[in-house]
């Protein structure tokens, strides 16, 4: 018996291997209607999505993976740089506070938080961010 899902993510993953990221799209949307548990399905999505410009529906597909994985950093430090892209600070702070929090020493997330501060305010937590990059 073929699983759907997976013969669905297998295309997804060929067409964004190829390049053709806008072709993975609607196959990846439907394997993650159908089984909105697989994380590997909603990280494929939502790398696409980023990767077509779709930041709104990025961020989106991003909170479903951490949802699944919270401990995935990437997938918070993408989420807050798609929410600075947006230009929502808070919440990217809240999302690269997560990443923070799993990769202390990650230049680009600190960098990226204390942008995110900067955005908000923050000077001393902006500051902060700065020194433990």
């Amino acid at each position: 018996r073929i699983d759907v899902v997976d013969a669905m993510f297998g295309a997804g993953a060929c067409h964004v291997a190829l390049g053709r990221a806008a072709d993975a799209l609607p196959v990846l949307q439907r394997a993650a209607r159908i089984d909105g548990e697989r994380l590997d399905v909603h990280r494929l999505l939502a790398q696409a999505l980023r990767g077509e410009g779709l930041a709104r529906e990025a961020a989106q597909s991003y909170r479903e993976v951490v949802r699944l994985a919270p401990t995935d950093a990437a997938a918070w430090r993408a989420l807050g740089e798609l929410e600075l892209g947006l230009a929502d600070a808070r919440a990217a702070s809240l999302a690269l506070e997560k990443a923070a929090a799993l990769r202390p020493t990650d230049a680009d997330v600190l960098g990226a938080l204390a942008t995110a501060y900067e955005l908000q305010g923050r000077d001393e937590d902006q500051l902060d961010a700065l020194e433990r990059a």
